[in-house]
């Protein structure tokens, strides 16, 4: 049996309205919060709470905001991110029906694994790894290594999308198959050769 694993963010989702929707619910313009947005997005990936992501997020447009506000931000940031494309969700839906466990591997805080099993899709998976709850995140070799071990299976039948060449690399190294995305058909076409999905 092999496992597919897929990445979350660039992979079944892609960015759309999340830095416009957080500065609305600030009051402020996108281009106010775009920079720590990102730049403050691989420490809570990492494990910071809510409060101090969305914090700094915030006071980079010269707002203090509360434990409140935060929880929401993060609410309304993590269900975007887990909404996936029509075509994601019809190869999540293939996957499965196939005999193959599916998991994702996503560099995400730790709210987002209460967002992913509260989705439209978190059943069509047999579970999630999420950086912000493992306090490891990709490409760091401890987080794959983590993987093997919690699924139990050697490296060899592990099938991993990601979008970053970068998060590939130590995997690949391992003896993962590895599939850089770009884009749903292709993912389909290589998940068909490998054996995981019927032509």
């Amino acid at each position: 049996m092999q496992r597919i694993i897929v990445d979350l963010g660039g992979v079944l989702v892609h960015e759309t309205t999340q830095v416009r929707d957080a500065a609305k619910l600030l009051g402020v313009a996108p281009h106010e919060i775009t920079r720590r947005y990102w730049s403050e997005r691989d420490a809570w990936d990492r494990g910071d709470d809510d409060l101090t992501y969305w914090g700094a997020v915030a006071q980079g447009a010269g707002i203090t905001i509360d434990a409140a506000i935060a929880d929401h931000l993060a609410r309304q940031d993590a269900k975007l991110w887990t909404t996936l494309r029509p075509t994601a969700l019809d190869l999540l839906v293939d996957l499965a029906m196939s005999p193959h466990e599916v998991w994702v591997l996503s560099n995400a805080a730790s709210c987002f694994e209460r967002s992913i099993a509260e989705s439209d899709w978190g059943e069509l998976v047999n579970g999630w790894f999420v950086s912000g709850k493992l306090g490891m995140a990709k490409p760091e070799a401890a987080i794959y290594e983590h993987v093997e071990q919690a699924l139990g299976c050697s490296p060899d039948e592990l099938w991993f999308v990601d979008d970053k060449p970068q998060n590939l690399e130590v995997p690949q190294g391992r003896g993962w198959h590895t599939h850089l995305w770009q884009d749903d058909a292709d993912t389909r076409s290589w998940l068909v050769e490998s054996g995981a999905l019927e032509p």
